[in-house]
């Protein structure tokens, strides 16, 4: 089975910095933050995700195993046109 990885990107000004990656391993959703993100000290969801380099789950299943923090990045429908 092929692990899928997508990279997260913030963007609060012109430049975009990266903060970690989605990984995408069968039916698991992990997280992990890149090691640059976890210099600049800004946990982006302190009540999920643990700021450390080590790939996590979140123990919620509302949005399909993504965390909520991502799942809120998604549009609400998809235009079919």
């Amino acid at each position: 089975m092929a692990v899928t990885k997508l990279d997260v990107f913030i963007q609060f000004s012109k430049q975009e910095e990266r903060i970690g990656q989605l990984i995408i391993d069968g039916r698991s959703i992990l997280f992990k933050y890149s090691d640059a993100y976890l210099e600049t000290g800004n946990n982006l969801s302190p009540n999920q995700l643990t700021f450390n380099d080590i790939p996590q789950t979140t123990k919620e299943k509302a949005f399909n195993g993504l965390f909520g923090v991502f799942a809120d990045s998604l549009p609400d429908a998809w235009d079919t046109c």
